[in-house]
This record gives C-alpha cells, sequence and structure tokens, in this order.
C-alpha cells in the first residue's frame, strides 16, 4: 500500500515503484443502477474462461499463459467479451468474488476497450455486465483495480459512482520510472 514505511528504504535498495493501481469501491446495487445495457448491435459473451483474443486485449504485454493462470485462480469468476456486429471482440473485463471477514465481495479487473471503439459506451456496458453477475453471485459490495495512470478509465468509473480507497504499487529492481 501507498504510502509505506518501507518506502524510503525500498529506494534505497533500488526497488523503484513500477505499477501503480488504485482500488476503488462501489455497492453493487449503485454500480448496477449507473450502468445501462451494451449499446445497439453489441453481442455480450460471459465465460469461465479467457480466449487468446480477450488476454491480448486486456493486457497486451504480460504472458498470456501467466496471465491466464492468474486471473483463472479465483474459482467464482466471470470473463465478459462485447463483440460489434462483425464479431470482433470490442470490449472485455473480468469479475471474481470471494468472501472475506469484510463480507462477500465481487473484484472487478482487467477492463479495456480497443482504442477504436472507445467512447461508445462499451466501458460501462463491460462495468454493468460485471455487476449483474456480481449481483447474481450474491456479493453486495464490489471493488475494482485500475492503474493509476489511467485517467479516462478513472473518469469512469468516478461517473460510475466507485471511489477511492487506496493505492498500491509494484515495485521493481532497476531505475526509477515515475514516482
Amino acid at each position: 500500500p501507498e504510502p509505506s514505511r518501507w518506502d524510503d528504504t525500498l529506494d534505497r535498495l533500488g526497488w523503484a515503484p513500477a505499477r501503480r493501481t488504485t482500488l476503488r469501491t462501489v455497492s453493487t446495487a449503485d454500480l448496477m443502477a449507473a450502468c445501462g445495457p451494451a449499446p445497439d448491435g453489441i453481442t455480450v459473451e460471459l465465460s469461465a474462461d479467457p480466449s487468446a483474443e480477450l488476454l491480448a486485449l486486456v493486457e497486451p504485454t504480460l504472458d498470456p499463459e501467466g496471465l491466464a493462470r492468474i486471473l483463472t485462480a479465483p474459482v467464482e469468476r466471470v470473463f465478459v467479451a462485447l463483440r460489434d456486429a462483425d464479431g470482433a471482440l470490442v470490449a472485455a473485463g473480468r469479475a471474481s468474488t470471494a468472501s472475506s471477514p469484510a463480507g462477500r465481495w465481487a473484484g472487478i479487473t482487467s477492463v479495456a476497450v480497443t482504442d477504436g471503439a472507445r467512447r461508445r459506451g462499451l466501458g460501462t456496458a463491460v462495468m454493468g455486465e460485471l455487476g449483474r453477475w456480481a449481483a447474481a453471485a450474491g456479493a453486495p459490495s464490489t471493488y475494482l483495480q485500475v492503474m493509476a495512470v489511467n485517467e479516462p478509465a478513472i473518469a469512469l468509473y468516478a461517473r460510475l459512482g466507485l471511489v477511492l480507497h487506496h493505492t498500491y504499487c509494484y515495485r521493481s529492481p532497476g531505475p526509477i520510472s515515475s514516482r
């Protein structure tokens, strides 16, 4: 988490912040109320496992096999794929659910919209599908992880009612990227 009492020590040891992430929360009911259905001409697909095409969209720089292992680790999970009239994948996302001492939560990660399909309500549609799945899975609360540098996505999530809970970062040895 940031800030951490270990930041100065890690900086001195050369472990630089590499990937800053924000964690945002919303009640699942509020998320569903903020999201409508997918736009006309868009097909929604739900599956328990991601296709190679979906993995390439949501995290193009990561090893697909390793990414698939991470994203499919939770037993209760769903992948949402939105396709246009030609069948092309235009948006996707993933959610999982689990119980904790704080109650049952849904976690949303890996939301992505192709460059050519942005500003058409597809990110909102993905969030709506994931919210409906979370509600059906019995999760009254939802959290979402999004990269801290992804300002357009953060603005969308704020419009959908998600509020900042905390930030965290991954560190790696090497030069400092951006602090």
